[in-house]
């Protein structure tokens, strides 16, 4: 199966007749702390962090070069993905988390990457024509 990123099957997506009201803010969905949502996430970024920040670029649609180049990078995908998904919270806000508590605020969004991903990946399968 090709490995699309979120971007890519959000604007597959948007291209779809019959677009739904949009939702109004939500809070993320997990709390910063919270590794038992997915305890595979939280070892991944305590043993191979930049295994875990490949990935989550990856699946934002950007190049794995963007950790090592792009200084503030997880507070710009952490934004990015607010703003994309109407989640509350702030630039401030992210980048408190990513200085303060940098693997937790990696973690928060490599789980809602993956929330976001399902459920999208769920509403095209149910869209896909037949």
């Amino acid at each position: 199966m090709e490995h699309r990123s979120l971007s890519q099957i959000q604007q597959s997506l948007s291209r779809q007749p019959g677009q739904a009201q949009p939702s109004p803010p939500r809070n993320w969905s997990s709390r910063l702390c919270e590794c038992g949502k997915d305890w595979s996430i939280c070892c991944c970024a305590i043993f191979c962090t930049s295994c875990l920040e490949s990935q989550v670029v990856r699946d934002m649609g950007e190049s794995c070069l963007v950790p090592c180049c792009v200084p503030g990078w997880l507070v710009t995908l952490r934004t990015r993905m607010r703003t994309l998904e109407n989640i509350r919270g702030s630039v401030m806000d992210d980048c408190c988390k990513v200085y303060c508590c940098y693997l937790c605020a990696l973690c928060q969004l490599a789980y809602e990457t993956k929330v976001v991903r399902q459920r999208v990946l769920a509403v095209a399968t149910v869209s896909r024509p037949v």
